[in-house]
C-alpha cells in the first residue's frame, strides 16, 4: 500500500484526490453545497492532521 501511495504522491495527496473526486461526482452522488463544505473541512483537517503526524516522526528520528 505504501507504494500506491507514493506513486500517488503521499498520504495527503490521496486524501484531497480522494475528496476532488466525490465533490466531481456530487450531482451523480446528490451531495448538497454543506456536504462539499463539510468534506473540504474534512479534507484540509486531514491533511494537517497527516502533516503534524509526519513532523512528530520526524523530529523523533532525528533525536535519535
Amino acid at each position: 500500500m505504501g507504494k500506491v501511495y507514493s506513486f500517488l504522491g503521499g498520504r495527503k495527496m490521496v486524501l484531497v484526490l480522494a475528496v476532488m473526486a466525490l465533490i466531481g461526482a456530487r450531482k451523480l452522488l446528490g451531495l448538497d453545497d454543506q456536504t462539499v463544505h463539510v468534506l473540504l473541512w474534512l479534507a484540509l483537517g486531514g491533511s494537517g492532521a497527516i502533516a503534524l503526524e509526519d513532523g512528530l516522526k520526524s523530529r523523533k528520528s532525528s533525536k535519535k
